[in-house]
């Protein structure tokens, strides 16, 4: 990432100042402020207009050899509504190539984290798919796994392929680019007055703390003025007292003018906290990531607080599953699965939302693009 040069005009009227020994008068320093202010938007808001356009290909061209017959997948799900929604997709997907998938809920503690991949251990499926939860909670199950010889891909998560791991999807560098991309949007809003704080949920999603450095590290870098503050708030607070949390915060510090707030999950109750708070739309805009959640869907819609929401292939996400095993169990490189360049994102605003009252893919007709890769259609 680069510093970002801004205000050209700011710096003619400095080397002026030095030549003459005087003093701006207030009103020309002010217009010199406003004016970097809009020059940091502009410039921000050219970084990420291409992704307000909604894609329309699952980024996926080197077909498979072959589909394999009679596999088992075993999914680790949490509790969150997002992983919720991926299982169904995930449950399409398989039963799309005619594979058995089950379902081992995971909860939310390092010890539920652990007893759920001790049952995918004691079930023995051919493939397990892991969400982002902490591999220390679980290492022994992975060693075993390994050793038994069963792939293993682990999706939202932070650390490389290996010990026991076989493939990753949506990786670390997924969301350091995602933080970096919510924060030029929101740089290309708010332009050197943002004032922000990014909404982390404590080490069991380690993948939305990657996130929020990002993001702070990029406005940082691109505006000296502007400040991020991270909120780090327990994973147990999601679907419960998170909302009051946040907006208590908030409540401290009238300044914030901006939230990242993670995982659209993380805004379902979000409005209705804020406005009890005595906090309007005008004084607080909220970004997040996911387009998994039908109540986060209609806050986009109402303008209720959520300003936009940055996709990462939504459902596509499982799609992308199952050609990975399909790859592996072929003996096929696994790359083009994996590959976060390949990965379809889209900036949703209210403008280019697509429905407000059910989830939505990033790409409209990702179905028959995948089965066309697979021989299937």
């Amino acid at each position: 990432m680069r510093r970002v040069v801004r205000g050209a005009a700011g710096v003619a009227l400095a080397a002026g100042l030095a030549l003459t020994g005087c003093s701006a008068p207030e009103d020309t320093a002010s217009a010199a402020n406003a004016g970097e202010g809009q020059e940091l938007g502009k410039e921000m808001a050219a970084q990420v207009a291409d992704l307000l356009e909604r894609p329309t290909s699952i980024g996926l061209e080197a077909p498979v050899r072959s589909v394999p017959k009679d596999k088992e997948l075993a999914y680790l799900q949490c509790g969150l509504p997002a992983c919720e929604a991926l299982g169904k997709a995930l449950k399409e997907a398989v039963a799309a190539v005619g594979w058995e998938l089950e379902v081992i809920a995971t909860g939310a503690t390092p010890e539920e984290i652990k007893n759920a991949w001790a049952q995918a251990v004691r079930l023995g499926p051919d493939g397990v798919i892991g969400l982002g939860h902490d591999r220390r909670f679980f290492e022994d199950e992975l060693g075993t796994l390994e050793a038994k010889g069963i792939p293993v891909l682990r999706l939202n998560m932070v650390d490389p392929a290996g010990g026991g791991v076989t493939g990753v999807l949506l990786g670390r560098d997924t969301y350091e680019a995602a933080g970096e991309t919510i924060a030029r949007y929101t740089l290309s809003r708010a332009g050197d007055q943002l004032n922000a704080v990014a909404v982390t949920v404590g080490e069991v999603l380690p993948s939305l703390e990657v996130m929020a450095a990002s993001y702070k590290a990029t406005v940082e870098e691109a505006c000296e003025q502007c400040r991020v503050e991270v909120l780090e708030l327990p994973s147990t607070s999601v679907g419960k007292d998170l909302p009051t949390r946040v907006a208590a915060h908030l409540r401290r510090n009238p300044d914030v003018n901006w939230l990242e707030i993670g995982l659209s999950d993380m805004v379902v109750g979000l409005p209705a906290a804020l406005r009890s708070a005595g906090l309007t739309p005008a004084d607080v805009q909220v970004v997040g990531l996911g387009a998994y959640n039908v109540a986060a869907n209609q806050y986009l819609a109402d303008g209720e607080f959520l300003t936009a929401v940055l996709t990462a292939a939504s459902d596509e996400e499982m799609w992308r599953a199952v050609d990975f095993f399909i790859r592996s169990f072929n003996g096929e490189d696994t790359t083009p699965s994996t590959d976060r360049a390949t990965w379809p994102e889209w900036i949703v605003t209210k403008e280019t939302l697509p429905t407000a009252t059910e989830t939505y893919p990033t790409v409209e007709d990702y179905r028959e693009q995948y089965l066309a890769l697979w021989g299937l259609s």
